[in-house]
């Protein structure tokens, strides 16, 4: 559906140009949705946003009270148990129990496998020859991390 509206200014204004600009008959640029991200790029953003989603949830309280001292089994610094709450978790929605541990693994990983990617490109400097080089390492951190991420949701507590 196409709507028309009327408007009293000309249309350098409507777009954000200058009446100069249009006047000296400068090119516009195209808006940005018409360019498409290479996949290195979606990477990089979501390299970033795994690490940022990271610190988000080991911050939040509850978050914090489940994973502080789960790999040892003690009572967490919070005051709660650990295992006793992930356990209650377990029964109450078992659904859920799986997709929840895939969105706390596939981050742990990805971000974990961009990393080493990183690493790798700045003390070697090799696989940045192409833009095919990326895009496949791109492609295989996304893979492994999946990978891992259901390794991880199938996981056991015991």
């Amino acid at each position: 559906m196409l709507v028309v509206v009327k408007c009293s200014r000309p249309v350098c204004c409507v777009r954000g140009l200058s009446t100069a600009s249009v006047a000296r008959k400068r090119p516009i640029s195209p808006d940005v949705s018409i360019y498409k991200f290479p996949p290195a790029a979606i990477a990089s953003i979501t390299n970033r946003a795994t690490g940022v989603a990271l610190f988000a949830g080991r911050s939040h309280p509850l978050v914090s009270d489940c994973v502080a001292f789960a790999s040892m089994g003690t009572i967490s610094a919070a005051g709660g148990d650990v295992i006793g709450t992930i356990h209650a978790i377990q029964s109450s929605v078992p659904v859920l129990v799986y997709p929840l541990k895939f969105c706390v693994g596939f981050p742990l990983a990805y971000h974990y496998l961009g990393g080493i990617r990183h690493l790798y490109w700045d003390f070697t400097a090799k696989g940045l020859e192409s833009t095919a080089a990326v895009t496949n390492s791109s492609y295989a951190v996304l893979g492994l991390s999946a990978g891992i991420g259901v390794a991880l949701a199938a996981l056991e507590i015991q």
